[in-house]
């Protein structure tokens, strides 16, 4: 594991990219680079720079929004972001709405 220069550990991109839809309030300091306690503090005043989702007791944090502050957001499959879809199998690449 690499260790930046505050002594923290670096997050790789292949971490980065196998995040699941919401990431706990550490995870996310980890990757802003800010303490553990300081990360928790801001989350309870909502006023980390990312939406803060209460679920009972635990506080999770939206990836996609995360990343996108990070400018390391996700890129999805199939060329999505590229405007392009997947008509689906036995389709003839025209939609209902052309017709």
């Amino acid at each position: 594991m690499d260790v930046n220069e505050t002594g923290r550990p670096e997050t790789a991109p292949a971490q980065v990219g196998a995040l699941g839809p919401t990431v706990d309030v550490q995870s996310a300091a980890r990757l802003l680079g800010i303490g553990r306690t300081t990360a928790y503090q801001l989350a309870s005043r909502n006023a980390l720079p990312v939406p803060v989702v209460r679920i009972g007791r635990s506080l999770r944090i939206p990836s996609a929004p995360l990343l996108a502050l990070l400018g390391l957001a996700q890129q999805p499959e199939n060329g999505a972001s590229r405007g392009e879809t997947d008509p689906g199998p036995g389709s003839d690449q025209a939609s209902s709405l052309d017709r």
